[in-house]
């Protein structure tokens, strides 16, 4: 079964490292969570916890996602 549910939208100034736990808050499936702490714990050491992530520029995090 599918299950959707409303994320809120980033506040500004929200550090990239708050946005991630935000977002992981509302993974109910525990391995799925972790499997996506993983791969976002990456990209949060790659960018900076402390970057906003309403400045992260879609292509330079889709290239560094496919090197991985």
């Amino acid at each position: 079964m599918c299950e959707s549910r409303v994320v809120r939208p980033l506040r500004p100034g929200m550090r990239l490292d708050a946005a991630i736990e935000a977002y992981l808050h509302t993974v109910t499936a525990a391995n799925t969570r972790r499997g996506y702490r993983t791969a976002l714990d990456a990209l949060a050491t790659e960018f900076g916890a402390e970057c906003d992530p309403a400045l992260l520029v879609p292509d330079r995090v889709a290239a560094w996602f496919r090197t991985r």
